[in-house]
């Protein structure tokens, strides 16, 4: 419309929750419609009524705006203008219009001021160009509607927020689109991005400017709520990118403090900027932690099984977690990024795979960013989902090594093999590409003589991932086996990780033609060994039965022999100065409990004991402790 003026159009007889019959003569007794709607497409603005029930007398009514059209193209070119990046709205249409409460004028009411001043030669945001007068004339109509409109609700919310306070019904006015705002409905404070807000378990048709309901219901067993939307940067395996999600503020009476709602914006927090650099920190750690990394945990994970609380080392690695989870996905929007800004990821030491790039974070994402991270718990061999907060450097045994006890020269001889397949792993093939490139060492000989112990001291010394698990974890079945073993072989190579497959037997005995499974059984793990491409560290009790088709396929046997005399007094001593409890122990007493036919594990399970018992009377751990518990 080109006219400056406003248009008043009211509810008539014949409306219903579905179709709205309006007329343009005020609604005395509300008899006749208004049929001829040329004559209202020439005003700038039509401003529509309908009827509310007012206070608590029986059929009470009294009138309110309903929504306000803007036809005016001088005002959609303005309002375009003034919002900029405002989500949800577009001024192409040839109808634009605005409903109840007038949310996105609340929220841009000092742009929409500033543009009024503009007649008066006030200077204004360098973010608002210049308008004509005939523009500012046309949205002086918009603004002194507007005025009426939110006179209560200005008052009201200021005199509320002044003291940091609000009531559920004003929840729609305290946040804005775009504006940050702190969720404090998990474990740990977080910011993220309001996108939207909604109140729950009530369907409005009307509403005063208290947000009053005309009509309403609640769904059975709900209670109300008002739901605000938010986003947060996230990271799906590949790419950042912007997650979803909702925390719900339910209905209360009176008024709360806004920073004890489980949402609210950021602004209301008690110490704004502390928060934020915080958590720009956090994020940056959560930035680096993306990809597959090898760290340390302490505290709560959430598995499959539920939560649980964990102590030990993980692997980040968001992109197996989805592969591995069936079911489970994460949707991520895109995040604006500048060509320029780019960041390469890798981390050498774990895994050798394809480096690609991904856009580097800026501070206000790194604000944004989540507090959870997915990847696999080597503890409890679960996929898992893990607490920024709880992730640590690993803290290296350097002494695990050294202290390994092993017959002649077997530690050089371990330690040259498998740093040279680190080193080397892509030197050498067999005729066929893709075979012979890994690794294969079979540890044989009794229970507690160091062959599991060797393993692990050889991963840590090489600061890589060691992958446990022992032939009873692959299941019974040839079938079972073959897709459990695949899939951690697999793990395991992108992981550049040590696999140790404990009490191997079943794999490495001779076969028979009399049991067609076990047959198949070793078929499948022969012919997955051959392909494999890391490093693996075989255990048995039983060398003398191994099927001669593994002869070709290993690489380095080593037996360990029962401990003597001198193995098991430094296995003592060792074991005894980790303790870290004093020790009132004579050197002839050690060569008496060397004398006990006991292997490592044995020697172990003793010496942790005696900790115990001595620890409960704050007492040195002596021969005595130890040998009360040989006795028991």
């Amino acid at each position: 419309g080109s006219r400056c003026s406003i248009k008043h159009l009211y509810e008539g007889p014949g409306s219903t929750a579905f179709e709205t019959h309006w007329v343009e003569q005020y609604p005395d007794d509300l008899l006749d419609s208004f049929k001829d709607q040329r004559e209202w497409k020439s005003h700038a603005l039509l401003q529509l009524w309908t009827l509310r029930l007012s206070g608590n007398e029986f059929r009470a009514w009294s009138l309110c705006v309903y929504s306000i059209r803007i036809q005016s193209t001088l005002l959609k070119a303005v309002l375009k203008e003034m919002f900029k990046g405002y989500p949800g709205l577009s001024f192409e249409l040839k109808k634009v219009n605005f409903v109840r409460p007038f949310l996105p004028f609340f929220h841009r009411w000092g742009a929409l001021e500033q543009i009024i001043q503009q007649a008066a030669g006030k200077p204004v945001d360098s973010n608002l160009p210049e308008f004509d007068t005939e523009s500012i004339v046309h949205t002086k109509l918009l603004y002194d509607i507007l005025c009426k409109e939110f006179e209560k609700d200005f008052v009201h919310l200021k005199d509320l927020t002044q003291h940091g306070l609000i009531t559920f019904d004003y929840l729609w006015a305290l946040f804005k689109p775009d504006d940050l705002i702190v969720d404090a409905s998990g474990p740990h404070l977080v910011v993220h991005k309001f996108e939207s807000g909604k109140y729950e378990g009530r369907k409005t048709m009307g509403f005063d400017g208290d947000f009053e309901m005309e009509y309403f219901y609640k769904k059975k067993d709900s209670p109300d709520s008002f739901s605000v939307h938010s986003r947060y940067v996230d990271w799906d395996g590949k790419r950042f990118g912007l997650g979803s999600c909702c925390p719900n503020i339910e209905k209360f009476n009176g008024t709360r403090l806004v920073n004890s709602l489980p949402a609210y914006p950021l602004s209301f927090h008690e110490a704004p900027d502390e928060l934020r650099k915080t958590l720009v920190q956090r994020g940056r750690k959560f930035e680096v932690l993306r990809g597959r990394k090898y760290k340390s945990y302490k505290g709560t994970v959430m598995a499959p099984y539920g939560r649980n609380t964990v102590e030990g080392r993980i692997i980040i690695d968001c992109e197996a977690y989805f592969q591995n989870m069936e079911g489970e996905r994460l949707h991520l929007d895109d995040l604006p990024t500048s060509p320029l800004d780019i960041l390469a990821i890798s981390e050498p030491q774990i895994t050798e795979f394809i480096t690609f790039e991904v856009p580097r974070l800026s501070e206000e994402q790194l604000l944004l960013c989540h507090t959870l991270l997915r990847g696999y718990c080597l503890a409890t061999k679960t996929w898992a989902i893990f607490d920024l907060e709880c992730i640590s450097g690993i803290r290296w045994d350097d002494e695990a090594f050294p202290s390994l006890i092993l017959p002649g020269d077997y530690k050089e001889l371990i330690l040259a093999f498998v740093e040279s397949q680190f080193q080397h792993k892509q030197n050498f093939d067999d005729v066929i590409a893709g075979k012979g490139q890994g690794v294969v060492i079979l540890l044989s000989g009794g229970p507690g003589l160091g062959k599991t112990l060797t393993a692990e001291a050889l991963a840590e010394k090489l600061r890589t991932p060691l992958y446990s698990v022992s032939a009873g974890e692959l299941g019974s079945s040839s079938g079972s086996i073959e897709v459990i073993l695949e899939n951690i072989l697999q793990l395991v190579t992108m992981w550049n990780a040590v696999l140790l497959l404990d009490e191997a037997d079943i794999f490495l005995q001779q076969r028979d033609l009399k049991d067609l499974e076990r047959n198949r059984v070793v078929a499948i793990f022969l012919r997955m060994l051959e392909y494999y491409k890391g490093v693996l560290f075989l255990t048995t009790n039983r060398v003398a039965t191994l099927d001669s088709a593994f002869e070709s396929r290993i690489h380095l046997t080593l037996h360990y022999p029962d401990l003597d005399l001198a193995a098991k007094r430094r296995i003592w001593t060792n074991l005894l100065q980790l303790s870290k409890r004093p020790l009132d122990i004579e050197e002839k007493e050690l060569d008496e409990l060397a004398r006990y036919d006991l292997n490592g594990r044995q020697i172990k399970n003793v010496v942790k004991t005696a900790w115990l018992l001595a620890d409960r009377y704050n007492k040195p751990v002596t021969a005595d402790n130890l040998k009360t518990v040989l006795r028991i």
